[in-house]
């Protein structure tokens, strides 16, 4: 998860520098199917040519587990929302699948293969 595509403020102060000075958080990932794993929350630094150096959140532990349940490919489009749950301090995560196919369509029928425009 590129840090540029994600609101911060989904973690504490503590969170996140903890993450920043590589330790790991372990958060409940919920999937569609309302299956819960326990998976690993890291920031991952990687160097670029310039010689500064680019950071994600990367899931670990189990995420290999919730790409098959839930038949992910490359070009699944999905969304991590997080959340804690009332009264508790634990950050949880869920996977969304926004779009299986990966399709870049508006829903305009026109759009899609086989759709024609007659006038």
């Amino acid at each position: 998860m590129p840090l540029s595509q994600i609101n911060p403020d989904f973690l504490k102060e503590t969170e996140r520098e903890a993450l920043d000075q590589q330790k790991p958080i372990g958060v409940q990932f919920v999937e569609p199917s309302n299956k819960v794993y326990m998976m690993v929350l890291r920031q991952w630094y990687m160097p670029k040519e310039s010689g500064k150096k680019s950071s994600s959140y990367v899931l670990r532990i189990n995420w290999n587990n919730a790409v098959a349940a839930n038949d992910l490919k490359i070009t699944t489009v999905v969304q991590i929302w997080s959340f804690r749950v009332a009264n508790q301090e634990d950050l949880c995560m869920a996977l969304v699948v926004v779009d299986k196919e990966g399709s870049k369509s508006s829903g305009n029928s026109n759009d899609r293969e086989g759709g024609s425009n007659s006038s």
